[in-house]
């Protein structure tokens, strides 16, 4: 089943409740597991990749540190040749400490050979194994956006 990039939140959305993730938001293991199902999805673009990425950032005026994956898909216009691209962010925030300050990496699949090369690699990370095994998330957020 192809899928079109507009539809790709639904789709997220979709796994995330089959995870039970919406009745316990703060468990990023259900969340991580939903996101890997939803990577099974073919999507209507030219190229899709992942992302993940964690860091301090101050975007909603108040320092935290985050733990995001994301899907991001390129597109060309047909009729002039341009290039697009969408990003679909899951994203999880926590109160920043001195453990997390030193936890900042991201991380391309377009540097794998495929997408579970790129998840192994990822889950095999100090970066990704500390933050939800010691501290509970402040809250999270899913963002579609064109970039």
């Amino acid at each position: 089943m192809t899928i079109s990039s507009k539809e790709s939140k639904l789709f997220l959305d979709a796994e995330l409740e089959k995870e039970g993730f919406f009745v316990d938001s703060k468990n990023w293991e259900k969340a991580w597991r939903a996101f890997k199902k939803f990577s099974d999805f073919q999507v209507d673009c030219a190229m899709d990749g992942f992302l993940w990425q964690t860091g301090t950032s101050s975007t909603s005026g108040i320092n935290e540190f985050y733990y995001d994956i994301t899907r991001q898909f390129s597109h060309i216009d047909d009729e002039d040749g341009l290039v697009y691209m969408e990003q679909l962010h899951l994203r999880f925030y926590f109160e920043p400490n001195d453990i997390l300050a030193h936890l900042e990496y991201h991380v391309w699949s377009f540097d794998f050979d495929n997408k579970d090369i790129f998840f192994n690699h990822v889950e095999g990370l100090e970066c990704f194994k500390v933050p939800p095994a010691q501290f509970a998330p402040t809250r999270y957020e899913i963002i579609f956006f064109e970039i």
